[in-house]
């Protein structure tokens, strides 16, 4: 409906292709933690421009490339398919240069959090291993030690997760972009599956359309914040009714 088939399909594809990216840089991120700690003496020198070797390591591993690939080019795939949601919604519409430039501050927000999680990453294994050298472990054991507390950095266990919610988000942006200055309603769509939260059934069984205003308000819900599969699209009434919506009134789902 409206494309979200086809706009799904894409998105596991990017985010696959992502994960698989991920998988190897990690395991080539706990050889080069492992290299810098074998070659170093452990001076407060060397421990302190840990964070310069972990995002050199970054680079190298091809990090920041996956991450602007995905941002970047991977992200562009979606365009069209958001006009072409609008047009099976009822509306004929085009992207303007200013929406554009909208895109473009949208992509450059999402990178930015990849970056800041590699940053958070780094200044903590740099702080942990600060503290492990004014005790009395052995350098195998400070290693050991470093390598179990990358696993369990933001950048290990979370950019996955990131790189879904970032791209639902961008997904859902694009889309907002597009509706200003339309006069529409809003349905909520996606998948209804085992895994579905309670919160996103309850709007789905509703099948109701929805102003800007409660949409928002649903949209923001911390309920349906992180990894959400489901999106709002902008119809026009007729559109809604035509296909068994009914208008709302109010916010459904608490």
């Amino acid at each position: 409906m409206l494309g979200y088939e086809e706009q799904e399909k894409l998105i596991d594809n990017i985010l696959n292709t992502f994960e698989g990216d991920m998988a190897r840089i990690i395991l080539e991120m706990e050889r080069l933690i492992q290299r810098f700690m074998f070659n170093t003496n452990l001076s407060t020198k060397e421990i302190l421009d840990f964070t310069i070797m972990f995002n050199e390591a970054l680079v190298n591993t091809g990090y920041y490339e996956a991450v602007n690939k995905m941002v970047g080019s991977d992200y562009d795939k979606l365009l069209p398919l958001v006009i072409d949601s609008y047009k099976m919604g009822g509306f004929i519409t085009a992207y303007t240069a200013d929406d554009l430039t909208t895109v473009m501050a949208l992509k450059a927000m999402e990178a930015n959090k990849f970056s800041v999680m590699a940053s958070s990453s780094a200044t903590t294994l740099r702080d942990n291993l600060y503290r492990y050298s004014l005790g009395s472990f052995t350098k195998e054991d400070m290693t050991a030690q470093l390598i179990e507390d990358f696993k369990g950095t933001n950048i290990t266990r979370y950019a996955n997760t990131l790189a879904n919610t970032a791209i639902t988000e961008f997904n859902q942006a694009v889309v907002d972009t597009k509706a200003e200055g339309l006069d529409g309603a809003w349905v909520y769509i996606g998948v209804f599956d085992s895994v579905t939260r309670d919160y996103c059934k309850c709007i789905l069984k509703k099948k109701h359309y929805y102003t800007s205003e409660e949409k928002a308000v649903m949209q923001n819900d911390y309920k349906r914040k992180y990894q959400c599969r489901h999106i709002f699209k902008m119809v026009t009434p007729e559109w809604a009714e035509l296909h068994g919506y009914s208008n709302s009134t109010g916010v459904d789902c608490v």
